[in-house]
């Protein structure tokens, strides 16, 4: 009888032990399904950005549409004038009295402190807008791919929106 009890006292441990490991499993697989559950979010997280550019090349491969680009930040009031002057690149007049006036001529200032060309895909239906001076008033105009590579000569700066990666739009910066 005693060795009847104590295989059921052995039984009923290893049977509460077993049950115990389960528990303790348990938070550690929905802890897992919560971590794919964040991935899958964040996978589908629409990310938007807005980058100034200098677009070096356009080119095709595997009938897709890149541009090599050149970030840059393009700064204008303070943020200029403190940077370009961090840089050694102000203008200044020497005044009658003797001083010197440090100013930025036409308000900007372009920085490209990373030389990093970064290859970016466009999107099929990208919209391409160059200004156009030919009215005497600077205006926008949508203009085809073609169309912009013949630009690419004068080095246009450009503003990129970037959507999930792609550029869906690409703008000329006015500059003074």
């Amino acid at each position: 009888m005693n060795k009847i009890n104590l295989l059921v006292v052995i039984a009923v441990l290893i049977i509460s032990c077993h049950s115990k490991e389960k528990l303790a499993q348990e938070p550690k697989q929905a802890r897992s399904k919560e971590r794919k559950l964040d991935y899958k979010q964040k996978s589908t997280t629409h990310i938007e950005e807005s980058k100034h550019c200098y677009i070096k090349e356009i080119k095709e491969k595997n009938r897709k549409t890149y541009i090599v680009a050149d970030y840059v930040d393009f700064l204008e009031g303070k943020k200029a004038f403190k940077k370009a002057k961090a840089s050694g690149d102000l203008d200044y007049d020497i005044s009658e009295n003797g001083d010197t006036i440090f100013y930025l001529d036409d308000g900007y200032y372009i920085s490209n402190v990373n030389p990093k060309l970064r290859t970016l895909a466009l999107d099929k239906d990208v919209v391409i807008e160059l200004l156009d001076y030919s009215t005497g008033r600077s205006t926008l105009q949508k203009v085809s791919i073609p169309e912009f590579k013949n630009k690419l000569k004068s080095q246009p700066i450009m503003i990129l929106k970037i959507e999930n990666r792609i550029v869906v739009k690409m703008t000329q910066q006015y500059v003074p």
